[in-house]
């Protein structure tokens, strides 16, 4: 549950029943004279790793196997292919971050057989830092504890894999190719979707019409929408995705290191930096090839690519090793960043091994940008229509999911369409398709905790040169591999709020904004208190059914809490720090974060009074909603403040509209 939004106001929760608005289409309808269609169960738009994935799980299980199905991709997907006697030495700029559960999935559906293995690189462990403070967090998957199921000590525990799009393309289509049944529509672009009509022979009129541009025509009982962020088959269906543009773009390269890594070929190592402009990250491939991506901005982004190679691979290696002063002074030259690069390191010490290892290349044409956005659909789905991949979600690179929630997309479309096969229902009704949705929006609840961790905020209690600190949950998952010095407790506190649906597209554009860099959009059950809820209708007594339909509409906690009784639970909307996230900085020496908390202050105030707020919020719940995490670090810049003779802001004050669900305005002084 959700405690940093306490300080966010009303609008920072919604019910996700308040969230699904299904939106009437206003579509245009086949003519009737048109050319007799071409029929298919199953017309997926898009040969990416999402739409090729579907298609093989759907052929690779005898349940769904017999359905006809078509791809329409708008390249010649032949040309690809990965070569089989790719050279080890050269690599792709377009890689991904592959997930034991995606590979599990590949495996599952035939395709990883078709992988070219040596080509893909098990990384076990990743280092992430703040190139400010120095403040670092590790990732070790051979020392991590276990969580749920115990680890069997004797096997390799693997973060990712890092695989080339184009061999994960490679190995689908050859896993198709395999199973036979599916009708290639390549080179080929889609020139309009409108609904069908009712023929004498069959009745369209809820059906996708799909014209080709080689002038063929294409009937679906069910679409789907593999093609990407600008999806047309999204548009079709008038599902609306909303999100913002991060103002950043994605640098890219292919390079060689002076080595293997410092973990040699059998303990690979991935490594993050955050600067003040966007983070660095370095992800190995096999031998001593690297993966590169730096976010920044658009303007640093264009002087990199027009770097020359020399200086291009000097400013890489400064990326890992100077200070942001340092990197500001070098992006402002035109050339030359070698030598001056060379000259800088002399006189700042790092510790080699903490770091990665040096970059001596980079690889012809490989360098290139593009901009990074964050987008999210309203729903997966709509009458005939499916959504998986970018077509649904666009998140920023550095996270590392963009592939594999694809293939998790994939994977629980195939789940639900089979799920129709066996039941006998229309594989594109809505109903059928219903539970697809639920799924993928609920997936990442069951692992979601109760704990704090750390963001570098830089445009409200803080700036790019001195970044503020926000509070934020983490995932329990990830609780599990760091180290507690307080005694750990099994719940905490939060406030929860219904959002009309008058509201949700005001409110999740103007989150989805707020949030910027920082979040990552999850559901989490929310658990209220019978003895303390503030229900204005219904009554205390409510079902749960009930709550997810939205009746509730305010929740708050109260010194009189009993924390054995509960109502319903309630599935709410969250957005949760995970450490993909670009401005995840991960746990934090209390002391210094103490010290950088007072530092820092930006356009909404001191960083100090969004600390001291959100502690008098939570003591205000009940009277054992302290979070011991919150009160610790107050306690430390207060005892700093009296050391240095600074006197201290009221705790209770700013934080009144807290308690009073639909209070956005006031809840919004509280931080600005």
């Amino acid at each position: 549950m959700p405690l940093r939004l306490l300080s966010r106001g009303p609008r920072a929760l919604a019910l996700r029943s308040a969230v699904w608005v299904r939106l009437q289409p206003q579509r245009k309808f086949a003519s009737s004279s048109a050319n007799a269609p071409e029929v298919y169960d199953v017309v997926c738009v898009g040969g990416g790793p999402a739409g090729l994935s579907l298609l093989t799980g759907l052929k690779a299980s005898p349940i769904t196997s017999g359905l006809k199905v078509a791809l329409i991709e708008g390249q010649d997907l032949h040309k690809s292919r990965l070569p089989q006697d790719a050279s080890l030495e050269s690599f792709s700029n377009r890689c991904s971050s592959l997930t034991p559960a995606s590979m599990k999935n590949l495996q599952e559906i035939g395709a990883w057989a078709h992988v070219n293995t040596p080509r893909v690189q098990p990384y076990q462990e990743m280092q992430v830092w703040d190139g400010v403070t120095d403040a670092r967090i590790s990732f070790d998957w051979h020392t991590a504890k276990p969580f749920l199921t115990p680890r069997n000590p004797t096997q390799p525990t693997t973060i990712a894999y890092m695989i080339e799009n184009v061999n994960t393309v490679t190995a689908l289509l050859s896993r198709l190719e395999q199973l036979g049944g599916v009708d290639f529509y390549t080179s080929t672009n889609v020139s309009s979707i409108d609904l069908g009509t009712d023929t004498e022979k069959m009745d369209f009129s809820s059906w996708p019409m799909l014209t080709l541009s080689n002038g063929k025509t294409l009937a679906a009982r069910l679409l789907v929408g593999a093609d990407g962020a600008n999806s047309p088959v999204r548009t079709f269906a008038d599902i609306e995705s909303r999100g913002f543009d991060y103002g950043r773009h994605g640098v890219v390269a292919s390079l060689k290191l002076e080595g293997q890594g410092w973990g040699g070929p059998d303990h690979k190592i991935a490594y993050q930096r955050f600067l003040p402009t966007g983070p660095i990250a370095m992800l190995p491939l096999p031998g001593n090839m690297s993966t590169l991506v730096w976010s920044t901005t658009p303007e640093r982004a264009a002087k990199l690519k027009a770097l020359s190679r020399e200086d291009f691979v000097a400013m890489v290696n400064a990326g890992f090793r100077l200070s942001p002063t340092d990197l500001e002074y070098l992006h402002t030259l035109s050339s030359g960043q070698a030598e001056e690069v060379a000259w800088r390191e002399k006189h700042t010490p790092v510790d080699d091994r903490a770091i990665p290892m040096r970059v001596t290349h980079v690889e012809d044409g490989t360098v290139a940008s593009f901009p990074l956005r964050m987008r999210h659909a309203d729903t997966y789905t709509g009458e005939r229509v499916a959504l998986v991949g970018d077509a649904a979600h666009t998140i920023h690179p550095l996270a590392g999911q963009g592939l594999n929630q694809g293939q998790g997309d994939a994977a629980a479309l195939v789940r639900t369409i089979s799920h129709a096969v066996q039941t006998g229902q229309d594989i594109g009704s809505t109903l059928a398709l219903e539970s697809y949705t639920s799924e993928r929006y609920a997936e990442n609840n069951a692992m979601l905790g109760a704990r704090y961790d750390y963001h570098l905020i830089e445009d409200h209690r803080g700036t790019p040169e001195a970044p503020g600190r926000v509070a934020t949950l983490i995932d329990k998952a990830h609780w599990e591999t760091l180290t507690d010095t307080h005694e750990s407790t099994e719940r905490v506190w939060g406030a929860a709020y219904h959002i009309p649906v008058s509201h949700v597209k005001e409110v999740r554009e103007y989150l989805d904004i707020r949030e910027i860099n920082g979040y990552s959009i999850q559901f989490t059950p929310f658990h209220p208190a019978i003895s303390t809820a503030e229900v204005t209708s219904p009554p205390p007594e409510l079902q749960p059914n009930e709550a997810e339909r939205g009746i509730l509409t305010g929740i708050r906690a109260t010194n009189t809490v009993s924390v054995t009784e509960e109502a319903g639970i309630i599935n709410c909307l969250v957005y949760i720090g995970l450490p993909e996230n670009p401005q995840f900085l991960g746990a934090q020496d209390p002391d210094a974060l103490a010290r950088r908390i007072l530092e820092s202050k930006g356009p909404s105030g001191e960083n100090k009074e969004y600390l001291y707020n959100l502690e008098t919020a939570l003591l205000g719940l009940s009277h054992n909603s302290e979070d011991v995490h919150v009160s610790d670090l107050v306690r430390r810049c207060k005892q700093l403040e009296e050391e240095a003779g600074v006197g201290t802001q009221d705790g209770n004050s700013g934080t009144q509209g807290l308690y009073r669900a639909g209070s956005t305005e006031e809840q919004e002084e509280v931080e600005k």
